[in-house]
């Protein structure tokens, strides 16, 4: 989870609506000087990268916000992850679930900076009381592209 706080999200969502409205100047231009298409998503690969990247962070925020990602389970390798999306659905900024752990906001940063890696048993307790988390299910790890991975892979075929 790349954002995690309102200030972060504001500032990308201004980044995406600047990409995107620099990806519309650019293919107008090109088109203008008689462009192909192929030679155009070529001229757009970078700007494409860093609108897809952002518009996943934006959105993956905006979910969270809203509840909607399975509040109950998470594979193991996102825990981290899913504790950054339990405490922003919860509406708690980082200074305050800091307080309620008893910890400084700058701690709270640390840990969801590295997603709470190596978190002891203890503090993983912690955090769901204070989140009131009554179970969470932990699954194996599943190894999957994400869908910005996928249309990475469709750009990086177009320049070949």
């Amino acid at each position: 989870m790349e954002i995690k706080n309102e200030a972060q999200y504001k500032r990308l969502k201004k980044q995406l609506e600047n990409l995107e409205r620099k990806k519309s100047e650019l293919t107008e231009a090109l088109v203008a000087k008689g462009y192909d298409q192929q030679m155009i998503d070529l001229a757009l690969l970078e700007i494409n990268m860093m609108y897809e990247r952002t518009k996943h962070d934006v959105g993956e925020y905006e979910r969270a916000v809203n509840g909607e990602f399975d509040v109950e389970s998470t594979p193991i390798n996102k825990l981290g992850s899913h504790l950054i999306k339990l405490r922003i659905y919860k509406g708690l900024t980082q200074e305050q679930f800091g307080k309620l752990l008893g910890v400084s906001q700058e701690q709270v940063s640390r840990d969801e900076r590295k997603e709470y890696a190596g978190i002891s048993i203890e503090k993983l307790n912690r955090i769901l009381q204070v989140l009131e988390v009554k179970r969470l299910t932990l699954l194996p790890s599943v190894e999957s592209e994400s869908e910005f991975h996928r249309r990475l892979e469709t750009l990086k075929k177009i320049c070949r």
